[in-house]
């Protein structure tokens, strides 16, 4: 069972969230609301700094969904103290950004190295 305390006003209403700090800090008491409001107010401009990046619109999404995951899971991580919920949603879109392409890298790599008959080891 998730925590909406934050998301109602004292008549029960659900009640309009709109900084990124507070869904944050709700999404860390177990939101789903607060999960989607969230993801309402900042996916147009994480998938913009993701598409810009990797310039394939199914891999930003990809981004994307792997950041919104991330945010769920390490909510709890979030200090304000430490900055802006912007900047922090940024930082993890971008390690997202940075393990996709570091993967991609990889294993293209590793493709380009066996399709040319070399096994990607280098001997000793």
């Amino acid at each position: 069972m998730h925590d909406e305390t934050l998301d109602r006003g004292a008549d029960g209403r659900v009640a309009a969230l709109s900084s990124p700090a507070t869904l944050v800090e709700a999404i860390a008491r177990g939101s789903r609301l607060a999960l989607k409001r969230l993801y309402d107010l900042e996916s147009r401009r994480l998938y913009g700094i993701a598409l810009r990046i990797v310039r394939r619109p199914e891999v930003a999404a990809d981004v994307l969904q792997e950041a919104f995951i991330q945010i769920w899971q390490n909510a709890r991580s979030y200090s304000p103290e430490r900055g802006a919920a912007e900047a922090w949603l940024t930082g993890i879109s971008s390690i997202r950004l940075i393990l996709t392409r570091s993967g991609r890298v990889a294993h293209q790599t590793t493709l380009s190295a066996t399709s040319s008959g070399n096994s990607g080891v280098v001997p000793a």
